[in-house]
């Protein structure tokens, strides 16, 4: 849910109606272009985010490491 409090708990009415005046307020978040923007819009973040390259089993047993990477040796 969008709030702290349960949703069978006394209090969730009351949190229900605040966020749907704060909805009717500032209006209703949607995204431009349909859900299927929302979808694609987290995907290109996802591919944009550096985690750095990926390898494989047998490259790190080859000791093929890449020039970022410190190896246990200290070496690069």
């Amino acid at each position: 849910m969008h709030a702290d409090t349960p949703v069978d708990a006394p209090g969730s009415g009351v949190m229900g109606y605040l966020l749907t005046m704060l909805a009717q307020d500032d209006g209703y978040v949607v995204p431009v272009g349909g859900a299927g923007a929302l979808s694609a819009a987290m995907a290109e973040r996802a591919r944009r985010r550096r985690t750095g390259p990926l390898r494989r089993r047998g490259d790190l047993d080859r000791g093929q490491w890449g020039s970022g990477h410190p190896r246990s040796d200290g070496g690069r």
